[in-house]
């Protein structure tokens, strides 16, 4: 495998080495089990506190708040799943441009007898509040609204969904920050929500762990269930040195958040340009509030795949649409749900990038993208 360019972060992103030097010891000679008494389970069991201790600072939260978890998707299984399962029926609201990981859980509590509705979006994908406020109801227990889009990078006004919801009822919200989490400060008091999903992977941190934060004293039904761990919110043995990585990621994040940014919006900025060359290239949900270095196109009449095969036969990666909704091999749903027609949906692409990606990067996409669309349109007319 050759690779000259990679836009496919949002789908998996490297270790950082720092990351991996504070999981080593924990690889290799820290394998207690932090529920044992003896000397290794109590080195286990305290390396487990620091962790959640940080995890937690890092969202400004409780300790006793956090639940470790396998990432994103358990992460957003649980706060669905589990804070409907506490009630014997009622309704779910979800916006309809949340991952799969929200909305599969929501075909699921439908088919056990909850009631559900998805939140309508305006063109550029934002949630309609006035259509929020139409939908909440004293029937409605959950509402979950991610903070960005995953496949345009568009920002919820997440803050102002939850003034509705609070003002509303005391309907808890739960909001996915995975994406915001790398280049926004967090903080679940000032965003006034009651569960919220984060990731390691997308800091620069291990793949497959992650948390959700949980406010206290808000009732959950586990999804796992058989030991204590997690304060038997979330049973199974933890991953210890994933957990280390992951908190150590959010010590990184902190401190070079704001560098992070300047460079994503420098990159975001000069990708956007070179697109722009591209003739009959549409950029979708160009807001001033799109998350930079999360960026969706669309060039009409090629479809995303055909330019796929020309970017991976060069060493170029990147994707039609979010990981888990391109391997459906159906027209993006968050895309459908802004009013794209399915040809409009299957002609995007999508580019993720990292304050890591280099400019000469995209440049070399950019000399591809050109030739392919010219090999393709010439095959298509």
């Amino acid at each position: 495998m050759i690779m000259s360019a990679y836009f496919d972060y949002l789908s998996g992103s490297p270790l950082d080495p720092r990351v991996l030097e504070a999981m080593m010891p924990f690889l290799k000679g820290v394998y207690g089990n932090s529920l044992s008494s003896h000397a290794l389970g109590r080195e286990a069991a305290k390396a487990l506190k620091v962790s959640r201790e940080k995890v937690a600072a890092f969202i400004g939260a409780s300790p006793d708040e956090i639940i470790f978890t396998s990432g994103e998707v358990e992460s957003n299984n649980l706060a669905v799943k589990g804070l409907l399962m506490v009630h014997e029926n009622g309704q779910l609201l979800a916006s309809a441009v949340e991952p799969l990981s929200i909305l599969r859980p929501v075909e699921a509590l439908e088919k056990w007898g909850f009631s559900a509705s998805l939140i309508p979006v305006d063109a550029n994908g934002q949630v309609r509040l006035s259509a929020l406020e139409k939908l909440i109801n004293r029937y409605t227990k959950l509402a979950s609204v991610s903070w960005v889009v995953a496949e345009t990078g568009i920002v919820q006004p997440i803050e102002a969904i939850a003034d509705l919801v609070k003002e509303s009822t005391s309907v808890p919200l739960h909001c996915d920050a995975s994406l915001a989490a790398r280049l926004f400060p967090v903080n679940v008091r000032d965003l006034n929500v009651d569960a919220l999903t984060i990731s390691s992977e997308i800091l620069g941190g291990p793949s497959s762990v992650g948390a959700l934060y949980l406010r206290d004293g808000l009732r959950i039904q586990p999804l796992l269930e058989g030991s204590p761990q997690e304060m038997g919110r979330r049973s199974g043995r933890e991953n210890l040195a994933g957990i280390v990585g992951f908190a150590h990621s959010t010590e990184l994040t902190i401190s070079e958040r704001q560098s992070r940014f300047n460079k994503l919006k420098q990159l975001d900025g000069y990708l956007k340009a070179r697109l722009k060359e591209i003739p009959d290239l549409i950029i979708n949900a160009d807001l001033p509030s799109r998350t930079p270095g999360i960026l969706s196109c669309r060039i009409e009449g090629l479809e995303s795949e055909a330019l796929l095969t020309h970017f991976d036969q060069a060493g170029i990666y990147a994707s039609s649409g979010s990981p888990c909704a391109s391997m459906i091999g159906k027209p993006s749903h968050v895309l459908k749900a802004m009013g794209f027609a399915d040809q409009q949906a299957s002609s995007s692409l999508n580019f993720s990038l990292s304050w890591e990606t280099k400019i000469s990067e995209i440049d070399e996409m950019i000399d591809t993208l050109s030739q392919s669309v010219i090999q393709l349109k010439t095959m298509t007319f």
